[in-house]
């Protein structure tokens, strides 16, 4: 009876145009914001210190001895600039711009940057460019994936990262979680301008200067090194959008979800 979206370009798009749900019957409830500070008691107000960052750090490397190879094992997180990549390695997660961008800063730049991603590298599949790309360039210690992490681990993976990158170019719900997770705990984001996040920007315009074509690469390469050299202005300015944001609850959503459930129900 009842359809959910978290957005309006689904409701329209996707919802209605594309499978012939009536507009009427759509609800709009967007999300509220995903916070990982809880999971990190030592990060205070959202910031990053020297002594932060080492904590976080600590918690990786506990994390990666039990768990990876022995390269990331005593690995200096706190030390080491990279990128943050949080996601799943699909077509529509755009993943192979960010190695493309990485690869112009490390080879054509001298920009000494890692990406590390959440993402699987599934060496030798046909589905994704991604995995034949780091084997072909050889940079297998470059773009490094550290799979299945859990929460707190997760949270320790923004906190010591220089920047976070969201290269997808569709989600369904507004700025994607990524952007939360980031700012929540200290780090900026940079983020594709898919719809939702065109979406988005109508009502944060604010955020518009820490977006890029998804498709461009150079231009991706050029914000990254910009935002890393001086990440103070953009986390600042991203943490007011965040402040913003937050005041919207889950418990809001849920009312909303409860109301779209029920609202259409009459009495016989």
């Amino acid at each position: 009876d009842q359809v959910i979206t978290f957005s309006e370009h689904v409701a329209d798009t996707q919802a209605a145009r594309l499978f012939g749900v009536p507009r009427d019957t759509i609800q709009v409830v967007p999300h509220a914001s995903p916070d990982l500070q809880d999971q990190l008691p030592f990060v205070l107000n959202r910031g990053k210190t020297f002594e932060s960052i080492g904590r976080a750090a600590n918690i990786l490397r506990a994390y990666a001895n039990k768990t990876f190879d022995g390269y990331l094992r005593d690995f200096p997180f706190e030390d080491v600039r990279y990128i943050a990549v949080s996601t799943q390695d699909r077509v529509t997660k755009n993943l192979r711009v960010v190695a493309d961008a990485m690869e112009l800063l490390i080879r054509e730049k001298g920009f000494p940057v890692k990406v590390f991603t959440t993402a699987p590298l599934h060496f030798g599949a046909n589905w994704t460019p991604l995995p034949g790309f780091v084997e072909a360039s050889q940079t297998q210690f470059d773009f490094v994936s550290l799979p299945d992490i859990p929460r707190d681990v997760h949270a320790a993976f923004y906190h010591c990262a220089a920047v976070a990158v969201h290269p997808s170019i569709f989600e369904g719900g507004h700025a994607p979680f990524p952007f939360y997770e980031a700012v929540s705990v200290g780090t900026p984001c940079l983020v594709a301008r898919g719809p939702h996040v065109v979406e988005f920007m109508e009502s944060h315009p604010d955020l518009a200067a820490f977006t890029f074509d998804p498709n461009d690469a150079s231009g991706l390469a050029a914000l990254i090194a910009t935002i890393i050299a001086d990440p103070s202005e953009a986390i600042k300015r991203q943490q007011t959008i965040y402040a913003r944001l937050a005041r919207r609850g889950w418990d809001a959503v849920a009312a909303e979800y409860a109301e779209a459930a029920t609202a259409h129900r009459t009495t016989i």
